[in-house]
């Protein structure tokens, strides 16, 4: 059986707003004035799964997996990852930053959700893939440690905040550990939030005074206007700035900071809603575990084009959990799909596909999405438009 799904539509402060909100276009639906639209969750995520249209009415697609696993994800997933959908599916849509964050890796998670349940809700972790479907601006893991030092030259203000001592090794020797030395010293020292605020406001009045400043500086000032004083601005200097067109994609792992700036996104991630957040929010941040956790590797950060398939281009990140296939058709396109015994997720980005299997027929058009279980025989797939459509399922073979 095919089943169309109804998701969540979450609505974050940092979601785009009015003309600009695309989760509404895209849906074909009226944005609300002033209400943002952040995400749209396709998925069994507990916290907000997909509905899903059955013989008997919508039902949470979570319960629909639970009650019959194997045939629903296949036994291979089910072996791997347990009863549960091991993926969840979002549209992303920032209209400001997101918080400067990391995730944990499967064995911190564990640990984390044991002992802090509240903050963080999951024992899963949460590595997760950014797909540009427009210009998206983000931050992602350490710079090289030479530019970081750079940096510091350029931020005289800082010296009074961290000390001259731990900026000059790094000046001298520029490396992963006096990175994140520097980085631990700062994180430390923000709880002191006058000495913050002088620091902060007067890195604002120089760079205001710039007559070109350069983009990290211009975040900085774009920021400081949304979020006032935070430690969060500082990761401007210390994180890779990166901007992605259409098609480009980021991989973020455990433990590697990130926030995205502005833009929307296809992501896909571990199924989990774990969040350590080290700036740009009012929300709790944990600073003890941020650092526990972190990754300092400085290095540029590696952009995906996803691989040329035929007229699909495929995103696999190096994890089982998920991969994104991105599907172009034509007009009038079919293909044949055998289930390889694999939960799958389609949703169409835009025109119309028509999804056929065990003598039921379901059509999708833009903005929409069905689940399609590990069980179900093999798949038809018709175009009536030109259609631009993506399948999210698991890296497994059946053993």
């Amino acid at each position: 059986m095919i089943y169309p799904l109804k998701n969540t539509i979450m609505h974050y402060d940092w979601g785009t707003r009015d003309g600009k909100a695309f989760i509404p276009r895209f849906l074909g639906q009226t944005a609300e004035p002033g209400k943002p639209y952040a995400e749209l969750w396709i998925g069994a995520h507990p916290k907000s799964p997909s509905l899903a249209l059955t013989s008997s009415g919508w039902q949470p697609l979570d319960r629909i997996i639970a009650s019959d696993p194997a045939r629903m994800l296949g036994a291979a997933s089910v072996r791997r990852f347990g009863p549960g959908l091991p993926f969840l599916l979002k549209i992303l849509s920032a209209g400001q930053a997101l918080s400067i964050q990391t995730h944990p890796g499967k064995a911190d998670a564990e640990r984390l959700h044991a002992t802090d349940p509240a903050h963080y809700p999951d024992d899963n972790h949460k590595p997760e893939i950014a797909i540009a479907l427009d210009r998206l601006e983000a931050l992602a893991g350490f710079r090289p440690a030479q530019e970081i030092a750079e940096w510091m030259t350029r931020l005289p203000e800082l010296r009074s905040f961290a000390g001259s001592a731990v900026i000059e090794q790094l000046i001298r020797h520029p490396g992963n550990e006096t990175v994140f030395e520097l980085y631990s010293l700062l994180m430390k020292q923000s709880v002191d939030f006058g000495k913050l605020d002088l620091l902060i406001q007067a890195l604002v009045n120089r760079f205001r005074a710039l007559p070109d400043p350069a983009p990290e500086q211009v975040q900085f000032l774009r920021q400081h206007a949304l979020y006032g004083t935070d430690i969060g601005l500082l990761s401007f200097f210390f994180f890779n700035l990166l901007v992605l067109q259409p098609g480009e994609a980021i991989f973020t792992g455990a433990g590697i900071p990130h926030a995205y700036l502005e833009g929307t996104i296809i992501e896909c991630m571990a199924n989990s809603d774990n969040v350590v957040r080290a700036g740009l929010t009012p929300k709790f941040k944990d600073v003890d575990t941020l650092l526990d956790i972190l990754i300092t590797d400085c290095n540029p950060f590696p952009v995906m084009n996803g691989t040329p398939t035929g007229p699909d281009r495929v995103y696999r990140p190096p994890v089982p959990e998920f991969e994104i296939i991105r599907c172009h058709d034509s007009s009038g396109a079919t293909r044949v799909v055998e289930s390889e015994n694999l939960a799958r997720i389609l949703l169409v980005l835009s025109g119309e596909l028509t999804a056929e299997a065990d003598g039921q027929s379901v059509t999708l058009k833009q903005g929409e999405s069905c689940f399609i279980p590990a069980a179900t025989g093999t798949n038809t797939l018709r175009t009536r438009l030109k259609t631009d459509w993506i399948v999210t399922q698991a890296q497994l073979t059946e053993e």
